[in-house]
Order: C-alpha cells, then sequence, then structure tokens
C-alpha cells in the first residue's frame, strides 16, 4: 500500500567501520568500532501525517473482481445489474466510476471489474488518501492523475468528493502541472467546434481552453486536452469551484481560482483499458501526492496546442514555444508521437461554406453571360433572316394549352384520336358547307364590302339638290344585280322579294349586307 508520505522524512544511515587507515581510531585503541550499527532517523511529521490519514480512511475493505464479458447473455446481465433506475442509482454510479466509462459502452470481449459490496458515496473506491498533509491550509484543491483517470476535492488536507474521468487523448493529452479555475459556463457550445456540447463547464486554462465537463466516457483518454466527467459530477465541481479573481482595477489574477494539479501520465502503451482494472480492492493503492502543492510547476502546454485567436495574449509566450522540447525530454510525450495541432473546426466550417458560397456566384454570373451570348445570338439570326429588329422578350410565361379538358376521372385529355368512332377524327364529314368555302365567307362576292362609300348615294351625287324621291333605287346601280346581295346563287326567294318591292316602289330596298343581311 502507497501512502502520501514523502520518503525522505524517513533516513537511513549505515556506518562502517574503516579497518584500514582508520580515521579516528588508532592501534592499540580499545574502543568499539561501530562496524554493522544502523541509526534511524524518523521525521515527526511523517508519524504525524500517517496518523490523520489512517484517522480519515472510515471506509470498509471493498474487494474487487475482473468480470470477463464473453456472450450476449453476460453483457445483458451486467447491463441489468448496473442499469441506470432510481433504485439502483448507487451500483450503476459506483460501477461507472470503477471502471471510467458508462455502461453503454460496455461490449461483449470487454472485461470490468465489479465491486463485492456497494457503497453510495464513491470517496469509498478512491485511490487518492482520504487526507492530503500538503494541501491542509487550503480551503479547496482539485488533484487529477491521468494514469488511473480521477479526480479528488480536497477541502483543508480531507477528501469530500471522487470523481471518474476521461482526459486528453495521446496526441492531445491533458498535460501534468498546476492550473487553476478561472470561468464558468453552464450550457457551453465549444468555440471550436459548435458540434460539441459541454454542460457545466469550468475552463482551468484560458488560452489552451481546458476544462472540466460533461462529455460521452468511453472509458480511455478520449479528449481534446479536457477533463470529460459524468453528468453528476460535471454538476457538483460546477457549483463547488471557485474562478479567477480580480484586482482593484478588475484585472484577472492569474492562478488565483481553485487549484487544479495534475500530478502524472496515462500509460498509452497499454492498449486496452488502464491499471485500475488490476485493483484486487480499495485500499491496494492510494497515490503520492507533491509535498507542497502550490509549488508544482505551471504546467507547459506546446504552442501548437494553443488556438490561433488565443496566442496573442500568452503570458510567458517563451515557455509555449519550448514547452514541447522538454516535454518531449522528459517523457511526457512518447518518442515518435506528434502532436495534433489545435484546429478551429468552426472557422474552417464558415470558410468552407464562404467558398462554396463564392463558387455558386460565379456559376451563377457565368451562366447569366452564357445565357446573355445566347439571347443575342438568336437576336442576330432572326434579324438577319427577316432583315428586321427582333423584339426580346425576357422571362416569358408559361404556355397556355389551347385543348386541354379534365375528364371526370381528374385527369388531363390532350387531342388523341376517338378510335371508337372514326367519323369522330373527320370534323368535316359532317360538315356540307367544307367544300364550298364561299358559303361561310357572305362577303367574298360583295365588292361594296371594302367600300364604305357605296352606301352613301349622296356622296357621290351632284344632284344632291333635286334628288329623285320617287325612285329610290336610282343612286343604286346594284340593286339589278341581285348576285351582289346574294352570296348563294341558288337563294331565288330572296331575288323574287327584291323585284316585287322595286315594282311597288313602296319603300326603299337596301341591298344586303353585315348590317342589311338577306332574310
Amino acid at each position: 500500500m502507497k501512502f502520501a508520505i514523502n520518503t525522505k522524512y524517513l533516513i537511513i544511515f549505515l556506518i562502517a567501520a574503516v579497518a584500514v587507515g582508520g580515521c579516528g581510531i588508532e592501534a592499540g585503541d580499545n574502543s568499539t568500532p561501530l562496524e554493522d550499527s544502523v541509526v534511524v532517523v524518523i521525521n515527526v511529521d511523517s508519524v504525524r501525517n500517517a496518523k490523520l490519514i489512517a484517522e480519515n480512511d472510515v471506509f470498509p475493505l471493498i474487494n474487487y473482481q475482473r468480470v470477463y464479458i464473453e456472450n450476449y447473455k453476460k453483457l445483458k446481465e451486467i447491463r441489468s445489474k448496473y442499469a441506470y433506475k432510481s433504485k439502483n442509482l448507487s451500483a450503476h454510479k459506483a460501477f461507472t466510476t470503477l471502471n471510467r466509462k458508462e455502461l453503454r459502452y460496455v461490449r461483449i470481449k470487454d472485461t470490468v471489474i465489479v465491486p463485492d459490496s456497494v457503497i453510495a458515496d464513491m470517496r469509498a473506491y478512491s485511490v487518492f488518501p482520504p487526507y492530503y498533509p500538503g494541501a491542509a491550509d487550503l480551503p479547496k484543491i482539485i488533484v487529477i492523475s491521468n494514469a488511473y483517470l480521477s479526480y479528488a476535492c480536497y477541502e483543508y488536507g480531507r477528501i469530500i468528493r471522487l470523481a471518474a474521468v476521461n482526459s486528453g487523448k495521446q496526441r492531445t493529452p491533458s498535460y501534468p502541472g498546476r492550473y487553476a479555475l478561472v470561468w464558468k459556463e453552464k450550457d457551453r457550445r465549444s468555440s471550436l467546434d459548435s458540434n460539441w456540447h459541454m454542460p457545466y463547464n469550468w475552463n482551468f486554462h484560458a488560452a489552451a481552453g481546458s476544462a472540466f465537463h460533461k462529455f460521452s466516457m468511453p472509458g480511455r483518454p478520449a479528449s481534446h486536452s479536457c477533463i470529460r466527467q459524468f453528468m453528476s459530477d460535471a454538476k457538483w465541481l460546477y457549483y463547488w469551484g471557485e474562478g479567477v479573481k480580480f484586482d482593484t482595477n478588475r484585472k484577472q489574477i492569474p492562478m488565483s481560482g481553485t487549484p487544479v494539479l495534475i500530478i502524472d501520465n496515462f500509460d498509452f502503451s497499454r492498449k486496452k483499458y488502464g491499471p485500475w482494472l488490476d485493483l484486487a480492492n480499495n485500499k491496494d493503492v492510494w497515490l503520492d501526492l507533491p509535498e507542497n502543492p502550490m509549488q508544482v510547476e505551471e504546467a507547459l502546454i506546446p504552442y501548437s496546442q494553443i488556438p490561433e485567436a488565443s496566442r496573442w495574449g500568452l503570458r510567458n509566450k517563451e515557455r509555449y514555444l519550448y514547452a514541447e522540447d522538454t516535454l518531449r525530454a522528459r517523457g511526457v510525450i512518447r518518442p515518435g508521437v506528434k502532436l495534433i495541432a489545435t484546429v478551429n473546426y468552426n472557422e474552417l466550417r464558415r470558410k468552407k461554406a464562404l467558398k462554396l458560397a463564392e463558387e455558386e456566384e460565379a456559376k451563377r454570373k457565368l451562366q447569366a453571360e452564357e445565357d446573355k451570348l445566347n439571347i443575342d445570338l438568336i437576336k442576330d439570326n432572326l434579324e438577319k433572316l427577316d432583315n428586321k429588329p427582333v423584339e426580346v422578350i425576357e422571362n416569358p410565361g408559361p404556355a397556355v394549352p389551347t385543348t386541354i379538358s379534365t375528364d371526370p376521372a381528374g385527369e388531363i385529355e390532350t387531342n388523341k384520336p376517338d378510335e371508337s368512332n372514326p367519323d369522330k377524327n373527320n370534323p368535316d364529314k359532317n360538315n356540307p358547307d367544307k367544300n364550298n368555302p364561299d358559303k361561310n365567307n357572305p362577303d367574298k362576292n360583295n365588292p361594296d364590302k371594302n367600300n364604305p362609300d357605296k352606301n352613301n348615294p349622296d356622296k357621290n351625287n351632284p344632284d344632291k339638290s333635286n334628288p329623285d324621291k320617287s325612285n329610290p333605287d336610282k343612286n343604286n346601280p346594284d340593286i339589278n344585280n341581285p348576285d351582289i346581295n346574294n352570296p348563294d346563287k341558288n337563294n331565288n326567294a330572296t331575288e323574287e322579294k327584291v323585284k316585287e318591292k322595286k315594282a311597288e316602289g313602296k319603300e326603299e330596298v337596301k341591298p344586303p349586307s353585315e348590317e342589311n343581311p338577306p332574310e
């Protein structure tokens, strides 16, 4: 079992006598040599701290069992036993915390650990010591272990909260060192990718954008340097932590929020799971914590991990420029691992949308120019054919069909032949006047139709002052031409009537016309 006791406080001295040329021991001296003597010096503070740790260890021993999910039946059993239900919340939280993953990520051929007893307080499953002597004077501090994917919250040295996390993946890791809470937002959309919804967001590095927040928990380091956690833990931390403080000029005081320590690194050479699966019980490992947490080096973060929009305001910019080399030298970044530079996906989408819009506008303009050229070409060709200007009507309305009807079924019919009635397709068969074009044109044999003065006998009559009232037809030379008023030569009845009225001289007989059609 590891305790949070620094070994420099437990010093063992071995002093051996020197036989040849011994300093301070002369030949024949009867004094007893210090050969094989051991002096043990124990620091009083170490003893006191060990006692405080033991006094705060209030939870019983809980043994763990590794379970291999070999088939769907076993998977269903695990999911049922630790399902999220109102009467099963403690068991669900204990299982997901121990395995650092949501239940939905548990699959066939996975290995999980299950406790032999369930306690509602997650501190019972902690890999952090129940008491942190170095933080005894600090009102609040958060300590994160990348190796064991969990964090502990302390108040004046006593642990008050244990939570599982999923930290940064190998190419975008959560770098060890000291941070502090800065600002928070209850319902946050990432400034790098608005698709990332991050409830109960607590930023602890303003430039890098590193933050605690709720997000999916697959059970491995998976984030872009952030600390993912379950919803209940994210909500609790949101209200517990304290952000940056301000001076009298309302300027931020750096590192003035609740301190945050990341104390180690995840072993990425391990292909699956993590060291929590190797634990035999809840007291198997207690992590060593820094003796003086506020003297821990401020985290080194490579310049490539800082979004471009945040680089202009960096404090101690040089630290960011040489950070990657230092981290590689310390083994924090493994050999051969290439870091992924921070990408602003929102900006990439904006640029892509702008480019597509510009391309569409260019296509539209090109099409408009081509259409104008085509119209001008057609116009020129028509003018050459007709030797006269052509008026071009732009955007004509839709053509209206001339013979479209709708049948009772609501379907549109066109002029298709009626095969059931052969005569229907021959409209001239029942029209005897079709072969007599003059029948339908009564004005064809009327030369006066186009002469409006023909029916005005007085206009060309020099004897207007002495009209012959007894002979109303004197000035009508066409009255003797019955064919002029008779478009149909076979209409004898009309001719006889004209002659009778002329002989009687009772009334003026006007020649047939459009105003006076034949009876």
